[in-house]
């Protein structure tokens, strides 16, 4: 069943093995609708160097979503938030890949920049991408 399709008021339970980690297809699928909720910028902004910089408050907003839809015991919640973690890292990457590093100079990264993500929150990710700190 699609995440989409769950009834609201019914939760998904999903099993943990014994470290708290998801294990099984409904694992798979609640890090499947976790990864489109951390690619929604305006649940989980973009705009911070890393995942330990995102405020907990929007970390937390994802994981009440989750909560919603899935039945997670609590020492499964620190696999569900590293996941999102490596879900946002990715969707960074992704944008990096597909017009930062596509595109030159800044004219051209605002011009042909994603759709999903605010025009702000854009600048602000140049921004972070131009720092010496982050360049690869």
């Amino acid at each position: 069943m699609f995440t989409d399709a769950i009834p609201i008021g019914v939760k998904v339970k999903v099993e943990l093995n014994h470290l708290g980690q998801g294990v099984g297809k409904e694992a798979s699928q609640m890090a499947s609708w976790m990864g489109t909720r951390v690619r929604t910028p305006s649940l989980l902004p973009v705009n911070y160097p890393d995942w330990r910089g995102v405020p907990k408050r929007h970390k937390d907003d994802v994981f009440k979503e989750v909560l919603q839809k899935y039945e997670i015991e609590s020492n499964g919640y620190k696999w569900a938030y590293q996941v999102m973690g490596k879900q946002w890292k990715t969707f960074k990457g992704e944008l990096k890949q597909d017009i930062y590093d596509r595109y030159d100079p800044y004219a051209e990264w605002i011009e042909n920049h994603n759709d999903r993500v605010p025009t702000q929150q854009w600048k602000e990710l140049i921004h972070i991408w131009e720092q010496d700190s982050t360049k690869a």
